[in-house]
């Protein structure tokens, strides 16, 4: 049976009727829903910046926008103004999976291609966002009902460096988000003065993170681990293991008979994930959870394509007993898109986020909702 390390963790928990008492105080009467709000259509805006486009949607009670990546923006506005507005106009933004639906069958492709990826997860993230100002609902409260959540969980942060990429840190025993990403500053700084200068190997990398942890008598405060692919020597791989609690490994392919001689030989701490190619259908994590491939599922939005689809593939991950999901590479996002991901990871209760950037707007967001839900922790 494979490990799961990060399954075993997170933050702080709420019931979901309780959270959303607490997101409700001071702001008047909520959960009141406006019948009479409709979607009424769609709009695109190309950004400037490559690989981006503005996705509004255009509700009775006004509009809602997102940003989100797009290899095609000049089709996907085309499309937004054109097929798709006409498609989601009277459809209720309430309703996520009648929309989420629609759009996939009216696109009629496998890859989302016809109306692109980013038009239609932008119009599905922005109905989102409609669809809780409708139902007068916090953006978390509305996802976690809309995935049939009885409870709330705050993520555990994982922090990457850029510089280094193969080492991650992890807060041991610590389940207050602020005070997580606070250490992780206190590191990071230390961290980026000795990571200047040309690439690192992961032994090198490791010596870089160790140093500020070991001069700051902190070792006992923050877990180490490394990133590591499915061709790493697998000796190299225990030896780390013997000395720090968590590798992370990621698959090339999803053959069952390599992550069970994987474990074997690693033992249960280590925390499997596979390549991208697992995180495009539901059928792909399916098959990979039945097989008892993985350990961990790393939720793509980007990859699955809508709120909807997000939302199953978390049901699925909670339905397999011991492994984690995860959310990854929030960073690269739009801050919009980086914002609404951080209520999807409370509300679908994800073990595990990587905050590559401690001041990003997803860190910032997360610890809103922390001081939101726990108002004994540390302010911003």
């Amino acid at each position: 049976m494979l490990g799961a390390r990060l399954a075993r963790a997170g933050g702080r928990g709420a019931a979901l009727a309780a959270a959303a008492q607490k997101a409700a105080q001071g702001r008047g009467p909520r959960g009141a829903r406006a019948f009479s709000v409709r979607l009424l259509g769609a709009r695109g805006r190309e950004t400037g910046r490559q690989g981006e486009i503005e996705v509004a949607v255009e509700t009775s009670a006004g509009d809602h926008t997102v940003t989100v990546r797009e290899a095609n923006p000049a089709r996907a506005a085309e499309a937004l103004e054109g097929e798709i507005s006409r498609l989601i106009n009277g459809l209720d933004p309430t309703d996520q999976r009648g929309v989420d639906s629609l759009l996939c069958q009216m696109d009629g492709t496998a890859d989302r291609s016809e109306f692109t990826p980013g038009a239609i997860l932008g119009v599905s993230v922005a109905t989102a966002i409609a669809g809780a100002h409708a139902a007068d609902l916090k953006l978390f409260v509305h996802l976690a009902k809309l995935a049939g959540k009885s409870t709330l969980r705050m993520p555990m942060p994982i922090s990457t460096l850029p510089s280094l990429p193969m080492v991650s840190m992890i807060p041991f025993g610590d389940t207050c988000l602020r005070n997580a990403i606070d250490r992780f500053r206190v590191i990071l700084q230390d961290v980026k003065v000795a990571a200047d200068g040309p690439e690192l190997s992961p032994k090198a990398q490791l010596r870089a993170l160790m140093r500020p942890l070991k001069s700051r008598d902190m070792l006992g405060e923050v877990a180490l681990g490394l990133h590591v692919d499915a061709d790493t020597d697998r000796e190299k791989v225990a030896e780390f293991m013997n000395k720090f609690p968590l590798a992370m490994l990621q698959l090339k392919d999803t053959e069952e008979t390599e992550a069970e001689s994987l474990t074997a030989a690693l033992g249960e701490e280590l925390q499997i994930f596979g390549g991208l190619e697992l995180y495009q259908s539901l059928d792909a994590i399916t098959y990979a959870l039945q097989n008892e491939i993985v350990n961990s599922v790393i939720v793509d939005p980007d990859s699955l394509g809508t709120v909807s689809a997000v939302i199953d593939a978390g049901n699925l991950v909670d339905q397999a007993p011991g492994v984690a999901t995860l959310l990854w590479d929030t960073h690269l996002q739009a801050d919009s898109m980086q914002e609404f991901l951080a209520h999807l990871a409370l509300s679908q209760c994800i073990a595990a986020v990587s905050v590559a950037d401690i001041d990003g707007p997803f860190a910032k967001e997360l610890c809103s909702l922390e001081a939101l839900l726990n108002p004994t922790s540390p302010p911003e």
